[in-house]
């Protein structure tokens, strides 16, 4: 799955990034594209969604949760994602405010931000996967089951986790 979604997302955050840059300087980049553009977050977002839940025994919440979906990403990945979700709610709020119309293409201002939220993590997430595969990183209990990374016991079965298996060469 991430190797597929990875890709896809990336082109969606580059593509409403730039739609986005557009609007700000009020240039409607890609016209009606925006619209599809805007719908395709669905195409990405809910298999990041399904691909999620196999950490929901992790008892973290918020921030410790993001940092466990993206463990094995590089390390400014959570600094990026944390950055475009910062600037998505002031993009928000300054629309709220007043600043600039909520209607026409200040929605579309909006909703390019918001887009942008989500191609974004579910890009991280996919790549973040991507990497661990890469470098042969697995978290599972001695019974196999898939687990968190920051468990000790495994939810399905009780039994304790083993370290990651660190493949050597793997990646290279």
């Amino acid at each position: 799955m991430p190797r597929l979604l990875a890709p896809v997302a990336f082109i969606g955050l580059l593509l409403s990034a730039a739609w986005h840059v557009g609007l700000l300087f009020h240039h409607d980049l890609l016209g009606p594209g925006g619209t599809v553009l805007f719908i395709g977050i669905f195409v990405v977002w809910f298999p990041t969604v399904f691909y999620l839940r196999r950490f929901d025994s992790t008892t973290g919440q918020g921030r410790r949760s993001w940092k466990v979906w993206l463990a094995g990403g590089p390390d400014w990945l959570y600094p990026l994602l944390q950055g475009i979700v910062v600037y998505a709610v002031i993009n928000f709020g300054l629309g709220f405010l007043g600043v600039y119309s909520m209607e026409g293409p200040g929605f579309w201002r909006m909703a390019s931000g918001h887009a942008m939220v989500f191609y974004g993590a579910a890009w991280g997430v996919a790549y973040a996967a991507m990497r661990r595969e890469d470098e042969g990183i697995e978290w599972r209990c001695q019974n196999g089951h898939e687990v968190p990374p920051d468990a000790k016991f495994c939810a399905e079965c009780g039994a304790p986790v083993i370290p990651p298996r660190f493949v050597p060469g793997a990646g290279a």
